[in-house]
């Protein structure tokens, strides 16, 4: 299975509610909100998608919809890797 982990060279910093991360190679900064901040917070280790899932209905209220859950990490998922932001590692 594989399992996601951040770049170790992308530059992040917290700045509310919001992270902004610089990938190299690039100048703008991208503001991660939301599960994007939740996902990037797990990902600190690597971690498998119903890793990163579990994590966020850990967040989220008792009884919450674990198929909604999928959508929103994987949507998370797909947002940082298209970004350049994290990597897959076996």
């Amino acid at each position: 299975m594989v399992r996601l982990v951040r770049r170790h060279d992308v530059l992040a910093r917290h700045n509310g509610d919001e992270v902004l991360v610089l990938a190299p190679g690039t100048e703008r900064p991208v503001a991660l909100a939301g599960a994007a901040v939740l996902a990037w917070n797990l990902l600190e280790a690597p971690a498998s998608m119903p890793e990163l899932v579990s994590g966020l209905l850990a967040e989220l209220e008792p009884g919450a919809d674990a198929a909604h859950a999928v959508e929103i990490v994987a949507k998370a998922v797909r947002s940082l890797r298209n970004a350049g932001l994290v990597v897959g590692e076996n």
